[in-house]
Protein backbone atom coordinates (compact mmCIF):
# COMPACT_ATOMS: atom_id res chain seq x y z
CA UNK A 1 0.00 0.00 0.00
CA UNK A 2 2.84 2.36 0.84
CA UNK A 3 4.47 1.51 -2.47
CA UNK A 4 1.25 2.39 -4.36
CA UNK A 5 1.03 5.85 -2.68
CA UNK A 6 4.69 6.46 -3.50
CA UNK A 7 4.10 5.60 -7.18
CA UNK A 8 1.03 7.91 -7.35
CA UNK A 9 2.94 10.74 -5.68
CA UNK A 10 5.90 10.24 -8.02
CA UNK A 11 3.62 10.25 -11.08
CA UNK A 12 1.90 13.43 -9.85
CA UNK A 13 5.27 15.17 -9.39
CA UNK A 14 6.43 14.08 -12.85
CA UNK A 15 3.17 15.24 -14.48
CA UNK A 16 3.31 18.57 -12.65
CA UNK A 17 6.93 19.05 -13.71
CA UNK A 18 6.06 18.32 -17.35
CA UNK A 19 3.13 20.70 -17.15
CA UNK A 20 5.39 23.47 -15.81
CA UNK A 21 8.00 22.79 -18.51
CA UNK A 22 5.38 23.00 -21.27
CA UNK A 23 3.14 25.81 -19.94
CA UNK A 24 5.70 28.33 -18.63
CA UNK A 25 7.46 28.96 -21.95
CA UNK A 26 4.09 29.42 -23.67
CA UNK A 27 2.84 31.75 -20.93
CA UNK A 28 6.07 33.74 -21.16
CA UNK A 29 5.32 34.59 -24.80
CA UNK A 30 2.41 36.78 -23.79
CA UNK A 31 4.39 38.88 -21.30
CA UNK A 32 4.74 42.65 -21.35
CA UNK A 33 8.02 42.59 -23.28
CA UNK A 34 6.89 42.66 -26.88
CA UNK A 35 9.50 42.64 -29.63
CA UNK A 36 8.97 45.39 -32.17
CA UNK A 37 7.72 44.28 -35.54
CA UNK A 38 10.38 44.45 -38.22
CA UNK A 39 9.90 45.74 -41.74
CA UNK A 40 12.22 45.28 -44.69
CA UNK A 41 13.34 47.88 -47.21
CA UNK A 42 14.11 46.35 -50.63
CA UNK A 43 14.57 49.04 -53.27
CA UNK A 44 17.34 50.73 -55.23
CA UNK A 45 19.55 47.61 -55.19
CA UNK A 46 19.77 47.46 -51.40
CA UNK A 47 17.90 45.88 -48.55
CA UNK A 48 17.85 46.22 -44.79
CA UNK A 49 15.53 45.51 -41.88
CA UNK A 50 14.24 48.24 -39.60
CA UNK A 51 11.73 48.68 -36.76
CA UNK A 52 8.15 49.03 -38.00
CA UNK A 53 7.56 52.17 -35.96
CA UNK A 54 10.12 54.03 -38.09
CA UNK A 55 8.69 56.02 -41.00
CA UNK A 56 9.91 57.26 -44.36
CA UNK A 57 12.04 60.37 -43.98
CA UNK A 58 13.78 62.73 -46.34
CA UNK A 59 17.32 63.80 -47.11
CA UNK A 60 18.78 66.84 -48.83
CA UNK A 61 21.47 64.69 -50.45
CA UNK A 62 20.86 64.11 -54.17
CA UNK A 63 22.43 60.65 -53.86
CA UNK A 64 20.09 59.51 -51.05
CA UNK A 65 18.18 56.35 -51.93
CA UNK A 66 16.59 55.63 -48.54
CA UNK A 67 15.73 57.72 -45.51
CA UNK A 68 13.96 56.74 -42.29
CA UNK A 69 13.10 58.53 -39.08
CA UNK A 70 12.32 56.97 -35.70
CA UNK A 71 9.53 58.13 -33.38
CA UNK A 72 12.24 59.69 -31.16
CA UNK A 73 13.77 61.68 -34.05
CA UNK A 74 16.73 59.45 -34.94
CA UNK A 75 17.57 59.32 -38.66
CA UNK A 76 18.97 56.63 -40.96
CA UNK A 77 19.92 57.63 -44.51
CA UNK A 78 21.60 55.63 -47.28
CA UNK A 79 23.39 57.33 -50.16
CA UNK A 80 24.54 55.52 -53.27
CA UNK A 81 26.81 56.71 -56.06
CA UNK A 82 29.10 55.27 -58.70
CA UNK A 83 32.69 55.33 -57.45
CA UNK A 84 34.56 58.09 -59.30
CA UNK A 85 37.69 56.85 -61.06
CA UNK A 86 40.90 57.83 -59.34
CA UNK A 87 39.31 58.31 -55.92
CA UNK A 88 39.53 55.95 -52.98
CA UNK A 89 36.66 55.23 -50.63
CA UNK A 90 38.77 55.88 -47.51
CA UNK A 91 39.64 59.41 -48.70
CA UNK A 92 36.02 60.07 -49.63
CA UNK A 93 34.86 58.80 -46.24
CA UNK A 94 37.35 61.06 -44.42
CA UNK A 95 36.42 64.08 -46.56
CA UNK A 96 32.74 63.42 -45.94
CA UNK A 97 33.22 63.34 -42.18
CA UNK A 98 35.40 66.47 -42.24
CA UNK A 99 32.71 68.32 -44.23
CA UNK A 100 30.28 67.63 -41.39
CA UNK A 101 32.59 69.53 -39.00
CA UNK A 102 32.97 67.05 -36.17
CA UNK A 103 33.63 68.56 -32.75
CA UNK A 104 34.53 65.25 -31.11
CA UNK A 105 35.59 61.92 -32.65
CA UNK A 106 34.27 59.14 -30.43
CA UNK A 107 35.54 56.09 -32.35
CA UNK A 108 36.91 54.96 -35.70
CA UNK A 109 37.01 51.36 -36.85
CA UNK A 110 36.43 48.87 -39.65
CA UNK A 111 33.59 46.41 -39.89
CA UNK A 112 32.10 44.04 -42.44
CA UNK A 113 28.86 45.12 -44.10
CA UNK A 114 27.21 43.19 -46.91
CA UNK A 115 30.28 40.96 -47.14
CA UNK A 116 32.82 43.77 -47.65
CA UNK A 117 35.08 45.79 -45.39
CA UNK A 118 33.63 49.17 -44.43
CA UNK A 119 34.90 52.28 -42.68
CA UNK A 120 33.01 53.51 -39.66
CA UNK A 121 33.23 56.55 -37.47
CA UNK A 122 31.13 57.83 -34.60
CA UNK A 123 31.39 61.55 -33.87
CA UNK A 124 29.60 64.58 -32.51
CA UNK A 125 28.93 67.89 -34.17
CA UNK A 126 27.58 71.03 -32.58
CA UNK A 127 23.96 69.77 -32.83
CA UNK A 128 23.98 66.00 -33.32
CA UNK A 129 25.82 62.72 -32.99
CA UNK A 130 26.56 60.57 -36.05
CA UNK A 131 27.59 57.06 -36.98
CA UNK A 132 28.75 57.00 -40.59
CA UNK A 133 29.58 53.74 -42.35
CA UNK A 134 31.08 53.77 -45.86
CA UNK A 135 31.52 50.75 -48.10
CA UNK A 136 32.19 49.96 -51.74
CA UNK A 137 30.68 47.05 -53.60
CA UNK A 138 30.70 46.45 -57.35
CA UNK A 139 32.23 49.90 -57.99
CA UNK A 140 29.42 51.67 -56.11
CA UNK A 141 29.88 53.65 -52.89
CA UNK A 142 27.30 53.37 -50.13
CA UNK A 143 27.24 55.67 -47.12
CA UNK A 144 25.01 54.77 -44.19
CA UNK A 145 24.27 57.76 -41.99
CA UNK A 146 22.86 57.25 -38.53
CA UNK A 147 22.14 60.42 -36.59
CA UNK A 148 20.33 61.58 -33.50
CA UNK A 149 20.54 64.29 -30.91
CA UNK A 150 23.27 63.44 -28.37
CA UNK A 151 20.69 62.80 -25.62
CA UNK A 152 19.02 59.93 -27.53
CA UNK A 153 21.93 58.66 -29.64
CA UNK A 154 23.00 55.89 -27.27
CA UNK A 155 19.43 54.56 -27.10
CA UNK A 156 19.08 54.71 -30.90
CA UNK A 157 22.47 53.05 -31.45
CA UNK A 158 21.01 49.58 -30.79
CA UNK A 159 18.49 50.08 -33.60
CA UNK A 160 21.16 51.59 -35.86
CA UNK A 161 23.36 48.56 -35.25
CA UNK A 162 20.55 46.16 -36.19
CA UNK A 163 19.83 48.08 -39.39
CA UNK A 164 23.51 48.16 -40.40
CA UNK A 165 23.98 44.45 -39.64
CA UNK A 166 21.04 43.63 -41.92
CA UNK A 167 22.17 45.93 -44.77
CA UNK A 168 22.72 44.07 -48.04
CA UNK A 169 23.66 45.10 -51.54
CA UNK A 170 21.49 43.05 -53.89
Amino acid sequence: MMNNKFIKLSMAIILLSLLIIVVLPIAGCGGSEVSPTIKEYTENGISFKYPSDWEAGSSSSPSAVAALVSPTGAYFVVTKEVAPSGFELKNSHDNLVNSMEPTQIISKDYLAVSGVSAYEIIFKTKDAQYWVVSLEKDNVWYNLYCSASPDIFEEAQTEFSSIIKSFKVQ
